[in-house]
């Protein structure tokens, strides 16, 4: 199943380069590990300068990127406010996501609960994503938010638009 997972990625994958090379336009793949050198001047192009934070390769990428996270790992620290409160990860172009093998089981993103309230001042979202985005491979933990209006929902993950793409990922433990 996981082989035949990884040939659908991959064929996936080269359909897409393939599509934007014919029309002149190349995606930048940027990587994220706990082991990198957060390489910014390298823009986190190798998995050696790689960025150790989801969120610093997210800011370096231009639209149609895509980010490749390492498995094998929890995201629970770094946080940024953006749009609808605290995002652990705040996906704010139309850019891909996706952990190294597609595998939700084995990158996890966790955000935070008030301790007080569970959705409140201090909780924090797994992951908002902007039109056009897309997050493969993940389980998302453990979210909150802020207490308020509507736009306030989502604990796990939160879409600003129709066009934001969630695939192959488990949304577990949220609130």
């Amino acid at each position: 199943m996981k082989a035949m997972r990884a040939k659908t990625g991959g064929f996936i994958l080269a359909a897409i380069f393939a599509l934007l090379t014919a029309n002149g336009v190349r995606a930048t793949e940027r990587y994220v590990s706990p082991d990198g050198t957060n390489d910014v001047n390298g823009g986190y192009t190798n998995w050696e300068g790689a960025a150790t934070t989801i969120q610093a390769a997210i800011d370096a990428s231009s639209p149609d990127d895509v980010v490749w996270v390492t498995n094998n790992t929890v995201y629970s620290s770094g946080c940024t406010n953006y749009a609808v409160g605290s995002n652990r990860v705040a996906i704010t172009k139309a850019i891909t996501v996706r952990s190294l093998d597609d595998d939700f089981a084995s990158t996890i993103i966790q955000g935070n609960w008030d301790p007080a309230t569970t959705n409140g001042g201090t909780a924090v979202r797994c992951v908002y994503m902007a039109a056009g985005s897309t997050l493969i491979g993940f389980t998302l933990t453990n979210g909150a938010t802020a207490t308020g209006a509507s736009v306030y929902d989502g604990g796990g993950i939160y879409g600003a638009n129709t066009t934001a793409i969630v695939s192959n990922c488990l949304i577990v433990g949220n609130a």
